[in-house]
């Protein structure tokens, strides 16, 4: 992987630990994750339109930890629908 790769995956993995810190580990529905990343594009659209490169650039790392967090919500749930993750363990990687 390329160092690019890395810092864009580092970056990630921190919004996606921010996520976490702020909305917790509950699942939620696939149908209201794809609203919130939909809702997470179309600020990366109006950054694109207004020209503002840091804008853009955080809005799609925020793209991308909600596309984590819907993988996440899909592969690890307990047998009550919650989600299996530890705050933890996700620091650690």
């Amino acid at each position: 992987m390329t160092d690019f790769r890395q810092s864009c995956m580092k970056r990630v993995e921190l919004e996606r630990l921010y996520q976490i810190e702020k909305w917790g580990l509950e699942w939620r529905s696939p149908e209201v994750l794809i609203a919130v990343l939909l809702e997470e594009v179309g600020e990366v659209a109006r950054a694109a339109l207004e020209n503002d490169g840091q804008a853009y650039v955080t809005e799609l790392v925020q793209v991308m930890a909600v596309a984590c967090q819907m993988y996440e919500a899909y592969y690890e749930r307990d047998e009550d629908g919650h989600m299996i993750a530890e705050l933890e363990g996700l620091k650690a990687r």
